[in-house]
C-alpha cells in the first residue's frame, strides 16, 4: 500500500506541475470532465453496467 500511495503522489505531483506549465486550472479541467462523463454515462443506465457508453 504503501507503494501505491507513493505512485500516486507522484502522479497527481506530476499532474499539478504540467497543469501549471500549460497555463490550465485543474479544478475547471476536472469540473468540465465531470460533466463530460455524466452525459456520456448516465447514472439511470449506467449504474452496474459494464457497457461503454455507446452500448448504453
Amino acid at each position: 500500500m504503501d507503494k501505491i500511495k507513493e505512485e500516486l503522489a507522484d502522479v497527481v505531483n506530476y499532474c499539478i506541475l504540467m497543469a501549471d506549465v500549460c497555463g490550465l486550472d485543474l479544478d475547471e479541467i476536472v469540473h468540465e470532465k465531470i460533466i463530460l462523463n455524466n452525459k456520456k454515462y448516465p447514472v439511470e443506465k449506467a449504474l452496474g453496467s459494464k457497457e461503454k457508453y455507446t452500448g448504453l
